[in-house]
Order: structure tokens, then sequence, then C-alpha cells
């Protein structure tokens, strides 16, 4: 049975008042998030994520990014939140495995 994903991508309709379509999204993570997660970009087949503990600050979070030549760069934050969103996981990135 394949593990459930702990990381959900939230999204929200602000503006319907003026008849806009527009999605806001944003991923959510519980507090302590203690799994690997693999995202893929869904426009670029070879770009892919993995949001996993820092292996350089105990305590944080690290996602880092990678296309087929091996990787790209990371950030590191305090929070899966934030490694997600400074890191540019937005809305167009699915997770592919949880691990």
């Amino acid at each position: 049975m394949a593990k459930k994903s702990p990381v959900k991508l939230v999204c929200t309709r602000p503006w319907l008042d003026v008849g806009d379509d527009m999605k806001i999204c944003k991923w959510k993570c519980p507090s302590k998030v203690g799994m690997t997660v693999q995202f893929r970009a869904r426009w670029r087949k070879d770009w892919y994520a993995i949001l996993h503990p820092s292996t350089k600050e105990r305590g944080k979070m690290q996602l880092t990014t990678f296309d087929d030549d091996g990787p790209i760069g990371d950030v590191i934050r305090s929070t899966c939140e934030e490694a997600l969103y400074d890191g540019g996981i937005g809305r167009k990135w699915k997770i592919e495995k949880i691990g």
C-alpha cells in the first residue's frame, strides 16, 4: 500500500467577487515532516526536487532541486512550507514519491 503524503497543495480563489478564476496555491505541511517527498515539474519532466530533513543544518528542512545532469541547488529553511515556497515549488509541481 502506498504511503499518503503529509504534504498537501491547498488552493483558494480569494477574488470570486470579481469573476477572476486565478488560484493562490501553497503547500501545507504538518509541523514535523520526517520523511522524504519527491516532486516532479509538470512542464519540464527532467526537473525534480526532493524535500527532506536537512543534511547540513539539524532541525531544518532542505529542498534540493535537480535536472537530468545533477543537482541545481538547494534551500534550507526552518519549516517545510518555507523551503517549498522559497525553492519555487508551486502548483506546477506534483508529488511523485514519498519515502
